[in-house]
């Protein structure tokens, strides 16, 4: 979604706007020096997209972007330097949900997280869906509110009160960072 390869690049444009891959960056190594377990939520496509309804303007826009994220391709793959050793990847072939359908709630419950600190594109839909899903599944949420981004970018604040707020905590990176090695 955010790097040279995204096939939005309005979304590409707002994380490189924000410096959004340098906080995350920042973020999931204060995350992983505190013993926490960092998991990359990802979408991605079989080839030829088999699986992968349709059923929603931002999908169907999807499908006709030129970048698919067929799995395994270059499009689909972390922006070089987030993944470390000991993270994990959720993979989703359908939906717009880090939650469904994924086994990533059993996952985090497996491990013991009871607290999911969100980052990412976008406050508009991917960020969103997760805190539903995250509360859905019995999930506390925090969301940083610098290290994600809304398109077009005048709807972050917007999003963040009236959206987000009523289901997550909001914090700054530079407060979760002091919470983590506080």
């Amino acid at each position: 979604m955010i790097g040279d390869l995204a096939g939005f690049p309005a979304v590409a444009q707002a994380a490189r706007d924000a410096d959004l891959e340098n906080r995350v960056v920042d973020l999931a190594s204060a995350v992983r020096a505190a013993g926490g377990l960092v998991v990359h939520a990802t979408a991605m496509v079989r080839p030829g997209r088999v699986g992968t309804p349709s059923n929603a303007p931002l999908l169907r826009a999807a499908e006709r972007s030129e970048v698919q994220l067929v799995g395994g391709s270059p499009p689909a793959d972390l922006v070089p330097g987030l993944f470390a050793e000991g993270d994990l990847v959720s993979a989703r072939l359908t939906g717009v949900s880090p939650f469904g359908p994924t086994d990533l709630a059993a996952v985090l419950a497996e491990h013991g997280i009871d607290t999911i600190v969100a980052v990412g594109a976008s406050l508009n839909v991917g960020i969103a869906g997760l805190c539903i899903g995250a509360v859905d599944h019995g999930f506390e949420v925090v969301v940083v509110t610098d290290a994600t981004i809304a398109v077009p970018g005048a709807l972050r604040t917007t999003l963040l009160d009236s959206s987000i707020a009523p289901l997550a905590r909001l914090a700054t990176s530079a407060e979760v960072i002091a919470a983590l090695i506080g």
